[in-house]
């Protein structure tokens, strides 16, 4: 009979049953008061208890290394412990451990199929995981087990609305519906800050959308959310040097692209790297446009109407009425023909708005009778050359 109880009793102690363990060493010591192995075994199940006791208590604070280590030595007395066993699992899931919470409580629920919790935290570690199947069917299994289950409850219809929005998100995306897409991402991305996975993706439909709705700056901030979450995200660095360069951020973009490049060596990414280095020269060159005063999209007789109107403005011999020296005026008006000689050929204005290498000569021939020539020379044959490309 000692002998029964006691395999019964460790049984029991190892697997936390503390008080129906203490019975059966009682029970032995009834029958034999010197049993030193009963008596030994009353302690260790106080250790045990206690140890347990400490790690309840502790859980949520912030004291998690005395959680930790109580949890320790309840594992050393008890180690089929299940309470202990779904505490660890918490502390693995704050820890961020899904796929060892997963493992972990897959084999406690072989022994007990019908453990709520250990379906509650298996079925959340799947959702961290991204897997939106998986998440469904442990939350609904824990739910069919114990339909109040509010933890489960509230998770389940957080899977469900998480990812019909983001299903709603992208097919707004793929119909480029960008002011929907960005509107279903963006309050996506409130549901569950703690979602590393499925938060890096709509943090990147966020970069995307908002790039296609020239909202630079609010793009570069959603870019960087992604990276935070996904540090070696090739598509968050492209996008980001993408709405740097829409924002003018030149410098920037092009260190952005060419980390993205270094990254992952793709064409569209080398592109991306020629087309802001082209732009960052672009952007150094003269601006016609604002020379003549007009716009990309001005037409013929507008630019030759503001060119007229310039050069009278700014003809040399005007230059004193101006409050310019004859020196000034002279570069002012070279600049204003150089301009009407881009812009005027439609040639050359394609080339220039291309960004592409071109070569202009100013001739000494001027609508309106401003060929005849300036003091100084000015009248003279002049070669402009400018490389952009």
């Amino acid at each position: 009979m000692p002998v029964t109880l006691q395999c019964r009793g460790r049984l029991l102690r190892s697997t936390c049953d503390f008080a129906a363990a203490e019975n059966d060493f009682e029970r032995i010591l009834e029958l034999k008061a010197t049993h030193k192995g009963a008596a030994k075994e009353l302690g260790l199940l106080q250790q045990g208890r206690q140890a347990l006791e400490q790690a309840v208590a502790n859980k949520g604070s912030v004291a998690i290394s005395k959680t930790r280590a109580a949890l320790a030595a309840v594992f050393d007395v008890a180690p089929n412990c299940i309470d202990a066993k779904l505490l660890q699992a918490e502390l693995m899931l704050d820890d961020k451990d899904y796929g060892g919470v997963v493992a972990m409580m897959g084999i406690l629920l072989k022994g007990q199929p019908n453990n709520v919790q250990a379906l509650y935290l298996r079925g959340k570690s799947y959702f961290y995981m991204d897997d939106q199947s998986m998440a469904k069917r442990h939350f609904g299994e824990a739910l069919k087990y114990d339909p109040e289950h509010k933890e489960a409850k509230a998770e389940f219809s957080k899977v469900r609305t998480l990812y019909k929005k983001k299903a709603q998100a992208e097919e707004a995306e793929g119909k480029q519906d960008w002011t929907n897409a960005e509107r279903l991402y963006a309050e996506a991305t409130f549901i569950d800050t703690a979602a590393t996975l499925i938060n890096t993706a709509l943090w990147l439909g966020l970069c995307r959308t908002r790039w296609h709705l020239q909202l630079s700056e609010a793009s570069v901030e959603a870019c960087d959310q992604a990276l935070s979450l996904q540090p070696d995200s090739v598509e968050a660095v492209k996008y980001k040097a993408r709405a740097l360069l829409q924002n003018d951020q030149l410098d920037l973009a092009l260190q952005t692209a060419k980390q993205a490049f270094k990254q992952q060596r793709t064409q569209e990414l080398q592109q991306l790297v020629q087309e802001i280095e082209k732009a960052q020269k672009m952007a150094t060159r003269k601006d016609y446009y604002k020379i003549l005063a007009v716009t990309q999209s001005s037409h013929e007789r507008e630019i030759k109407q503001a060119y007229r109107e310039m050069a009278k403005k700014y003809h040399p011999d005007k230059a004193e009425a101006q409050g310019l020296s004859v020196q000034q005026a002279e570069a002012k008006f070279t600049d204003i023909a150089e301009a009407y000689e881009v812009l005027s050929d439609y040639e050359k204005r394609a080339a220039y708005d291309r960004g592409d290498d071109i070569e202009v000569q100013q001739g000494s021939g001027f609508p309106s009778g401003f060929g005849q020539g300036f003091p100084g020379g000015f009248g003279q044959r002049t070669q402009f050359s400018f490389h952009f490309g």
